[in-house]
């Protein structure tokens, strides 16, 4: 009887655990960085107003997604990019906002190594 009983308190405390850990990524904002171009990077950094995130090396094809504190300062996103071949694009796009809950924005490098982005 003890053994069921116990049984169950650790299958709640493991689907809570769960449940807890898929609500957190689900309400965290989040950058993705897709390398639709033929050319690796071999760094990539995005900076936040109140943070910055590395995304290290994206091989062509590739994506990779980073979440941030919600807890940041209102403005633009900025990028740096660093090919293979040593070319290097900078710019701005989208917009943060504090608090702003399951934010999802996409940096897709696109073929001719131009950058968009999509919220």
């Amino acid at each position: 009887m003890l053994n069921k009983k116990l049984f169950k308190i650790c299958a709640w405390l493991v689907v809570a655990v769960v449940i807890i850990y898929n609500g957190y990524f689900y309400v965290s904002p989040s950058i993705t960085v897709e390398n639709h171009s033929n050319a690796s990077i071999t760094e990539s950094r995005i900076v936040l107003p109140s943070s910055g995130l590395d995304f290290g090396f994206i091989e062509a094809g590739s994506s990779n997604t980073l979440y941030y504190d919600l807890a940041q300062s209102d403005g633009q996103i900025r990028f740096t990019f660093t090919f293979d071949d040593g070319n290097e694009v900078q710019g701005r796009c989208g917009y943060v906002t504090s608090n702003e809950l399951n934010q999802r924005t996409h940096v897709i490098i696109e073929q001719s190594k131009q950058v968009v982005c999509k919220l």
